[in-house]
């Protein structure tokens, strides 16, 4: 048996194990995230400004089956599953066959969906939990995405020219990406004039000037990186570098309490607490700071008081931002404490930071130069 088998068969195992605790007679995934999740790095997605998928999985405490329509069932069966996956296609014009197959094989009994139709129960929190917990397969899968993702950035930013615009800078980043097999998420950039005044950037024509950020969140097999990169066409002022090396420190405090046993509420604490430390306490109203990445974007944010505990092996993409600064990475927490940066390309000038390489701003960078 093959790594993606067996972890389909362990993911599928976990889900018996959670109907067999609820008495219910199957769970439906019809999320692109749960797609990719119990077959071990399928995609379901086509839309890719949707959440639901064109094909979803069933599991019940003897089947494995992926539905879908006639439409999509050759190329799933073919490029997304494993040989021999079962399936069942429906004609695209009689969708509620669909229906009708799955009642013929659990009857009445109880549904579990990540997206509840009518007369089903929303999975238990207990599952979700165990998707937070990567599988040996999920961080071989990740490690690759990781540094497809950090080169997809390297590769954009180095085309980069103070007489782009925000939304030249952004194709540049979602052909690296694609060029990759990447499926783009969400790409932020901003010039040195949208910098100093928003968060959230969803680039415009602004012209780039003597600096850029770009910021991606990708997704490929169900899991995604998150990762946030700074150049400037020329030196950074005394003021911009002590910024970036401010959040250097406060990002720091915020990895160090990043370990098995810590709680979300504490992780948002210790970031409150570092930016207080730096007379920049105002930041954490600004933005959020991130939290547990994998098979969402962000699984679950850092908020005052979470009780979520950390443990096993999660990965978390933390966005600590001042104005005119940003760090993000996509970081693996290992049982034993120790972090993975999983979103570095060795092209880009890192600095470290506690036992970490964290990335820096590319300076000089000029047509010259490049």
């Amino acid at each position: 048996m093959n790594e993606r088998l067996e972890d389909i068969q362990l993911k599928t195992q976990k889900v018996r194990e959670v109907l067999q605790q609820t008495g219910a007679a199957a769970v439906r995934f019809r999320g692109i995230e749960w797609f990719g999740w119990i077959t071990a790095g399928g995609s379901s997605a086509v839309l890719q400004t949707v959440e639901g998928g064109v094909a979803e999985v069933l599991v019940t405490p003897t089947e494995y089956i992926v539905l879908t329509d006639e439409i999509e069932a050759p190329r799933i069966r073919d490029e997304e599953l494993p040989e021999g996956t079962r399936m069942h296609a429906v004609p695209w014009t009689a969708p509620q066959q669909a229906q009708q197959f799955v009642q013929g094989l659990i009857g009445e009994g109880q549904i579990l969906s990540d997206r509840p139709a009518p007369g089903e129960l929303p999975l238990p929190e207990s599952l979700y939990l165990v998707r937070h917990q990567l599988t040996a397969f999920d961080i071989e899968r990740y490690r690759e995405l990781g540094r497809l993702g950090a080169q997809a950035m390297t590769e954009a930013m180095l085309k980069a020219r103070p007489e782009h615009t925000e939304n030249q800078l952004s194709g540049l980043g979602a052909l690296a990406l694609r060029d990759r097999g990447l499926d783009v998420g969400l790409i932020q950039v901003a010039g040195e004039r949208r910098l100093q005044l928003y968060r959230h950037l969803p680039p415009n024509d602004d012209v780039l000037g003597r600096q850029a950020m770009m910021s991606f969140c990708a997704r490929k097999g169900g899991l995604w990186v998150s990762l946030t990169r700074f150049v400037a066409f020329g030196p950074l002022t005394d003021a911009q570098l002590e910024k970036h090396q401010k959040l250097q420190q406060i990002e720091a405090a915020l990895l160090a309490e990043t370990r098995p046993a810590s709680t979300m509420g504490h992780l948002y604490q210790t970031v409150l607490n570092a930016y207080a430390s730096h007379r920049e306490a105002h930041a954490i109203q600004e933005h959020h700071q991130g939290g547990l990445t994998g098979y969402g974007c962000r699984e679950r944010v850092a908020t005052p008081g979470d009780a979520y505990t950390l443990q096993g092996t999660q990965a978390f993409a933390w966005n600590p931002s001042l104005r005119g600064a940003k760090l993000e990475d996509t970081i693996l927490m290992h049982p034993d404490s120790t972090l993975e940066v999983l979103t570095l390309d060795p092209t880009w000038p890192t600095q470290d930071v506690q036992g970490l390489p964290r990335p820096t701003v590319w300076q000089h960078r000029t047509p010259e130069h490049a």
